[in-house]
This record gives structure tokens, sequence and C-alpha cells, in this order.
């Protein structure tokens, strides 16, 4: 507790040691606060800049109550609807949405987050942890789930690079006969021929085919490596502290004192988030499935920067 008349930490005290002023009122409105019983060195030390002003209840509601996290709810929520359908198919020259399965990271958010948005409407008592417990648990299956398709990725791309022109030699070349373009007629001098009736004709496209298709396992397998490279980064440098903060936060709700880590690290990722859900917005411009895309991109972009301004100001002050 600190002195109403000079500001010093003075613990319980009835009298100020330092200059004397008797602090009766101060501690009546801590007991009514906190109900008498609670160990006054957790219910009312301020973690933010000094005072009796808050418990972590209290600074919880009161971020919950910012106007910014109202906003930061409504985008994550058209975000998780727009990446439900954020999948598409291209059938017969015509891309078409489908329901994608990754979505369920954001609708879990999007829950998540409207559990907090309700227990800031609250006027006191105690607060339920259970939205920030399922943001926490969600941010931690994300970082599971990168961690697993990390690995898949990595031995696909092996084997692509290393395996390409195996794989080519072992697919039928009538295959190609399906594939969008018919590749085996960007061959010059067989285009509007049938390749299988033109004698000597068979054997080029083939090794067109072969050649083309080596080339491109090889290219995919290096872009996979690249992908693998950027997830590791985000997995170890964002994901991992994300589910760390967020469960500080729920930990420090439950003991009444927030010691949050990881809030600026946290914050300066988001920017980078944001940049990336900008640039793949940017990169979906035509379509149905496309316009899924762009729209939940760019809210999440938002989001980020938003929440980034948040941990600035709500917590800008606390531990790595």
């Amino acid at each position: 507790m600190y002195c109403k008349n000079c500001g010093k930490d003075i613990g319980d005290a009835r009298y100020c040691p330092y200059c004397g002023s008797v602090q009766e009122d101060e501690l009546q409105k801590l007991e009514e606060r906190y109900g008498g019983a609670k160990d006054s060195s957790y219910s009312t030390e301020s973690y933010y800049g000094g005072g009796l002003s808050y418990g972590a209840a209290d600074r919880m509601r009161e971020i919950f109550r910012d106007t910014r996290f109202l906003v930061i709810t409504i985008l994550v929520t058209v975000n998780a609807v727009f990446s439900l359908f954020s999948g598409s198919i291209t059938i017969n020259g015509t891309k078409l949405a489908f329901f994608n399965l990754a979505a369920v990271f954001p609708v879990l958010f999007c829950i998540a987050l409207w559990l907090c948005w309700a227990e800031g409407r609250k006027s006191g008592g105690d607060m339920s942890t259970t939205g920030l417990a399922m943001a926490s648990g969600t941010a931690k299956a994300m970082w599971i789930v990168i961690w697993v398709a990390i690995g898949i990725m990595a031995v696909s791309a092996v084997l692509l690079i290393i395996g390409g022109s195996a794989i080519a030699n072992y697919l039928p070349f009538e295959v190609i006969k399906g594939l969008p373009g018919d590749l085996y007629q960007e061959i010059p001098g067989l285009k509007d021929l049938d390749v299988f009736s033109v004698p000597g004709a068979y054997t080029i496209a083939k090794n067109y085919y072969e050649t083309v298709s080596n080339a491109l396992f090889i290219f995919i397998g290096i872009a996979a490596l690249v992908a693998i490279a950027v997830l590791i980064v985000f997995n170890i440098f964002f994901y991992r502290k994300l589910h760390r903060f967020i469960k500080s936060i729920c930990e420090g709700v439950r003991l009444d004192r927030l010691d949050v880590v990881y809030a600026v690290p946290v914050k300066n990722w988001l920017i980078v988030i944001a940049v990336f859900n900008f640039i793949g917005a940017v990169g979906s411009v035509s379509g149905i499935a496309s316009f899924f895309g762009f729209a939940g991109g760019l809210c999440s972009g938002v989001a980020s920067i938003l929440s980034s301004v948040m941990i600035k100001r709500y917590f800008a002050d606390q531990n790595l």
C-alpha cells in the first residue's frame, strides 16, 4: 500500500512511518475491494505505475473493456469466417472455394477473445480465465501442429529434390494429357498433333516431360525448404512466446499478480505477422476463394497491429 499523502510504499501500516499520515480510509477501501483476507502483497500491489489502483483481475477487465480489444475481436471473427472458405480448387478452369481445415485455429481464437470480452463486461468479483486459457491452449496447439507440418514438409522436400527424376520417370507420361494446358503441346512442332500417332513424337515429348517434371520437383523442394526455414523462425520466436505470454497472463489473474513474460518480443513479432498477412492479402486478388483470402489476411493484419499497440500500452514495462 502507498501513502495517500507522500506516496511512499508503507505496506499495510495505518500510519505512514515517513510523514505520519493516517491511512484508515485507504485501508478500508482495500479491505472492501479484496475482502480483507487476501495477502495484500498480491492484491494491492500495482504493476503499472504505482498506487492502489488495480488488482490483476481489475487490470485485465480494463483491457477487455478497451474499444481496441473489441475491434480486434471483431476482426479476428471476420478472419475466422473468411478462413473457413479460403481454400480453393480449380475445376475446368474455374476456381472454387472449399472448407479450409486450418481455419480451426482462427475460430478457436475468435471464441477465446469473445469469452474474454464478455468477462470484461463484469463489474467485479473473481475473474474467469476460460478465455485466456483457451487462447493459450490454441497458441500451443498451433506451435505443435506447425512442428509436425515442418517435419512432413522436410521429408517431402528431400524426397522431391533427391528423387524428383525417379518420380518423373515413374509417373505415366499419358497423365499429362489430363493436365491443364497439355504440356506436350508446348513442344515446337508438336502443337495440335496427336503425339501418340506421330512417329518419334512420343519419345521427344516424353523426354521433354521428364526434364520439365524433374526441374519442377526440384524447384518445389527448394521452395519447401525456404518455407520450412520461415516456419521454424516463426515457431521459435513467435508462437512459443505467444503461448507463454498468454499463459503468464492467465496464471497472473489466478494469483492476482501480473508478472507477464515475453510482452516485448510478442509485440514486435505481431508487426512482422501483420506484414506477412498484408503480403498474403495482396497476393489474393481474384476469384471467390481469393477474395476470402484477401479479406481474411487484411483483417488479420490489422488485428495484429492493434494487438501490438495494446501490448505496448498495457504491458510494455513487463518482463521479457
